[in-house]
Parts: C-alpha cells; sequence; structure tokens
C-alpha cells in the first residue's frame, strides 16, 4: 500500500475550503497559479513553492489519491523548511509566535542562522534527516565537516566489555570511515581537545 502524501494542516484547510466553494481538483491545481493569487488558495501555492517544485506533484497526488494532515510542530519537535534557493533548514523549534514557527539551524557552512517560517511552510524531517542532522551538529562543535578526522585522533573501539584506544593514524581512513558509521567507534578524542604535560616544561 502506498503511503499517503502529508500536508501541513493549513494546505488541509484551504482544500477543504476550496471543495465546500465548489472548486474540482483540477480546478484548485489551477487557481494556485492565478497571479495574484488569491484566498485560501495562497497557503497552498506557498507551500508548493517552499517544496522547491516537489510539492506540485504532491498536491496532485494528494487530491487524486486522499492525503494526510502533518502534526502541528510544538516547541521541542523538529522540523524542516526547504528554500526556493535549494537550501534547507533543519532545527528544533524553541518558539512560536503566531502562525509562525522559529527556530536555530546550521547553514551549509554550520554558522548558526535563525528561521522563521509559517508553520504550514515547515514539514517534520524523517528520521534519517534527524540523525543526518544531529551527527553535522556534532561535529560542528569542533569545527569540522561530518567523519573529518586528523591522524592524531584517538579512537574508542568497544570489544567486548572493554574498549580499546587507537589513533586515526593506525586505521586505513576508508575502513575507519565504515567503522563510525556503523557504530563499531563509539567515540573519539580530538586532538584539539589534547593537554600536552611537555608545554608546562616549555621556556616559551
Amino acid at each position: 500500500m502506498t503511503e499517503k502524501v502529508k500536508v501541513p494542516s493549513g494546505v488541509d484547510d484551504a482544500i477543504k475550503w476550496a471543495r465546500e466553494k465548489g472548486y474540482t481538483d483540477c480546478g484548485i491545481v489551477l487557481a494556485t497559479q492565478f497571479v495574484p493569487i488569491k484566498f485560501n488558495f495562497e497557503v497552498i501555492a506557498r507551500w508548493m513553492v517552499e517544496g522547491d517544485g516537489k510539492n506540485d506533484d504532491k498536491l496532485l497526488n494528494a487530491l487524486v489519491n486522499g492525503y494526510e494532515v502533518e502534526p502541528e510542530h510544538k516547541v521541542g519537535d523538529w522540523a524542516k523548511v526547504v528554500f526556493t534557493s535549494g537550501g534547507q533548514a533543519i532545527g528544533i523549534v524553541d518558539t512560536l509566535a503566531f502562525d509562525d514557527i522559529i527556530f536555530d539551524y546550521l547553514d551549509q557552512n554550520t554558522e548558526v542562522k535563525r528561521c522563521r517560517i509559517h508553520r504550514d511552510c515547515a514539514t517534520t524531517p524523517t528520521p534519517e534527516e534527524i540523525k543526518t542532522e544531529r551527527e553535522r551538529r556534532l561535529w560542528a562543535k569542533i569545527d569540522r565537516k561530518p567523519y573529518e578526522v586528523k591522524d592524531d585522533d584517538v579512537m574508542i573501539i568497544r570489544e567486548g566489555r572493554h574498549d580499546n584506544s587507537l589513533q586515526v593514524k593506525d586505521f586505513d581512513k576508508r575502513e575507519l570511515h565504515q567503522m563510525m558509521r556503523s557504530g563499531d567507534i563509539i567515540g573519539f578524542y580530538p586532538v584539539e581537545s589534547f593537554i600536552s604535560f611537555e608545554e608546562v616544561e616549555s621556556n616559551a
């Protein structure tokens, strides 16, 4: 059974309103293309634009085959917004302001940005997207890209009941990245956090 398209609650309201006014499925699609777009069709059109073109087909699918309504975002929920420029923002909602949701996100350069968007334009990221974002944020804390390692980093490998530590330079890099993704490596000490006692003895 094919999973139904999910739409924001505002889009659901707009579709119901249009059908009550006597619009056919084709009429709803055409009404979102008018300039200027009027009435509740603006909500649908904005959702289609935020979807970077992908929501056009989703609207057709939703109208013909039915759809499910995205749950309302609450403070503490993960939210995702796709920009018309092609980028996206994924973050945890920390503020609700009227019909907007607000959250911080990391841009492509891992700089913290603030996003304020109408809740009808936000969707819920998939578990895979949330996992990827969590990893990206974890690595950003030490100013690195995901899985960017250095030779003097110390990897912690869990073997049975004991943990072993090895430096990155002792691994083949491809094997290392695979072990990190598979969970064989449970964490590491980045070289930036290393404290050298030799510096205490230095005359500098």
